[in-house]
Formats: C-alpha cells, sequence, structure tokens
C-alpha cells in the first residue's frame, strides 16, 4: 500500500506534515478511513463503487488539508522543528468522526463551504498543541473547497457525473424560470454540451472580462 500511495503522488510532492500524517493510512485502516470519509458526499455520485479510486481521491484530499495547515503554521513563523510537533496532534486531528466527516463534505456537489466553525472547535476540544494566534482556518476551509473542486475535475470518473449534476441543475432552473421547451430533449442537450465542452478546463478560463 505504501506503493500505492507513492503511485498517488503522496510522497511526490507536499511538505513534511503530509508525509508523516498521511503514510501511517497505508499502514493502518486506509479502507475504513475512506468509507466515513466518503460516508455521504460519495452517495451523490451514483455507481461509484470503486475502492482504489476512492482511495486516490481520499489522499490527494487530506493531502491538500494538510498541506494547508502546513502553510498557516509557516506563515505564523514557526521554524521546521515547530511545524514537526504537530505531527502527532494531526494524526489524531484527522481520525476524528467530525472532521472525517466535514473534509468528506467538500465532495457534495453543491457544497459552498465546509464547516470551519467545528475544525475551529475540534481541535480545541480534543486538547491537541495550541495553534498560532493568526492561525486562520476559514482560510483553510475556503482554499481546501477550491482543491477538492479541482480534484473532482480532473478525475476521469468524477467529473462526467459532475458535469451531469451541473447540467441537471441548469436545466431544473430553466424550467423553473421559463417554462417547459415543448419538445427539449435534455438527454441531447446534455450530450451536445459535454461532447462539446468536455474537455475544456474550467480553472484556465478568463474571467475578468477582458477579450
Amino acid at each position: 500500500m505504501l506503493e500505492g500511495l507513492a503511485v498517488w503522488g503522496i510522497f511526490n510532492a507536499g511538505g513534511y506534515l503530509a508525509k508523516e500524517v498521511i503514510g501511517p493510512l497505508a499502514k493502518d485502516a486506509l479502507e475504513d478511513y475512506t468509507k466515513d470519509f466518503f460516508k455521504e458526499s460519495i452517495k451523490e455520485y451514483t455507481g461509484l463503487s470503486d475502492q482504489d479510486t476512492q482511495k486516490k481521491l481520499l489522499v490527494k484530499a487530506l493531502k491538500a488539508f494538510v498541506a494547508l495547515v502546513e502553510k498557516e503554521l509557516k506563515i505564523a513563523d514557526l521554524s521546521k522543528q515547530e511545524v514537526k510537533q504537530y505531527t502527532k496532534p494531526l494524526k489524531q486531528y484527522i481520525n476524528n468522526q467530525s472532521i472525517k466527516a466535514i473534509l468528506g463534505s467538500a465532495f457534495k456537489y453543491d457544497c459552498q463551504g465546509i464547516d470551519t466553525d467545528t475544525l475551529a472547535k475540534t481541535w480545541a476540544e480534543l486538547k491537541l498543541l495550541p495553534l498560532p494566534e493568526e492561525f486562520r482556518w476559514k482560510y483553510i476551509g475556503k482554499q481546501y473547497l477550491k482543491q477538492v473542486q479541482t480534484i473532482i475535475k480532473q478525475s476521469d470518473k468524477l467529473r462526467p457525473i459532475w458535469d451531469s449534476q451541473t447540467l441537471d441543475a441548469i436545466a431544473k432552473n430553466t424550467k423553473a424560470t421559463a417554462g417547459i421547451i415543448p419538445n427539449f430533449n435534455l438527454r441531447e442537450y446534455q450530450e451536445a454540451i459535454l461532447e462539446s465542452y468536455g474537455n475544456v478546463k474550467l480553472d484556465s478560463l478568463d474571467t475578468d472580462g477582458s477579450a
């Protein structure tokens, strides 16, 4: 399994904490952790039962989260040795059931933000090593959600489902505002849109209004 994590990129990028905190999952209970992590959100991806795919998504998401935590610690001018002291607390933290559920909730299609108040509250309730005063849970939550959405868009198995759900939402909104268009074939419309724009990387589009 350690070789699998290397293939998934856990040891190819990321800082010290990502490797030390997530790596042990490979030797312990990665499968059980994955089930808890995706317990609610994975229901929205009908047919996605491949455990290997779920584990890859989990590792990428956890790596993103832990990297954001490490970044905040470094911004607070903590030394490398001081950052290392958060290894054990973070291991305990990400194994908390509430934290698993919150981090997994970012995979829900309509997720607008994760519960950063509970992220902060849980760290305090577990009486873990105090975080720097300037530590920003809300910033971490916002950036984590963005990175999870990127992970979804880059997944060959999740992106088509995500795109389909987006089109369904657009169609429902269109019907609600303009009424049902006679002889409108939603499925053909979805397929045409996906065929035309399925390979477009949304993150690369210019959104500042310039030509």
